[in-house]
């Protein structure tokens, strides 16, 4: 795709909600798994590094496009973070942005089939979902689990922490 840049207003002349619509192009696409969704509005100006729009406030704080998206449309910002219904980093319509936690953005990316981890990333890794859910669930102390599965004490204690393959949840309720 070929990005539009238009001449944006002045930092320091215009007010925010016009500097943002300068950047924005409405003619993006619809999203295949959401049509109903209507077209992204894409944004046209600076990117983060992880390919979000970037947008200079009027304090000069540097924001997420689609963060300022959310404000414009609400009238706050979004807690504790905005999230794409399109999964289109840089689409900064404000009906595809809603509010949620990180853990909420990675149910949806799991349910949309974004997410390749654990044994469905295609490395050569130890473990599957089955030997985190018997870790998780052993009453094995860290290091005979560690052993047991060939992985450090470490691993086990972020997997029964559910700092490490958090997504696996089916069959882990504890006795």
């Amino acid at each position: 795709m070929t990005r539009k840049y238009k001449k944006a207003p002045s930092y320091t002349s215009a007010p925010l909600a016009e500097r943002f619509a300068a950047c924005v192009d409405l003619d993006g696409p619809t999203p295949k798994h959401r049509p109903e969704l209507g077209r992204c509005h894409i944004w046209l100006a600076g990117f983060t590094g992880a390919g979000y729009g970037a947008v200079l406030t009027d304090e000069g704080k540097q924001m997420g496009a689609h963060v300022v998206a959310f404000l414009l449309k609400h009238g706050r910002c979004p807690i504790p973070q905005a999230l794409h219904h399109c999964d289109n980093r840089a689409c900064v319509n404000g009906d595809h942005i809603f509010e949620g936690t990180r853990d909420d953005n990675m149910r949806d990316a799991a349910a949309k089939g974004r997410m390749n981890r654990g044994e469905k990333n295609g490395g050569g890794g130890k473990l599957t979902e089955t030997i985190v859910r018997a870790i998780f669930l052993s009453s094995d102390r860290g290091d005979e689990a560690a052993a047991r599965y060939g992985i450090s004490g470490a691993m086990v204690s972020l997997i029964r922490s559910r700092k490490k393959w958090g997504h696996v949840t089916v069959g882990l309720e504890r006795p």
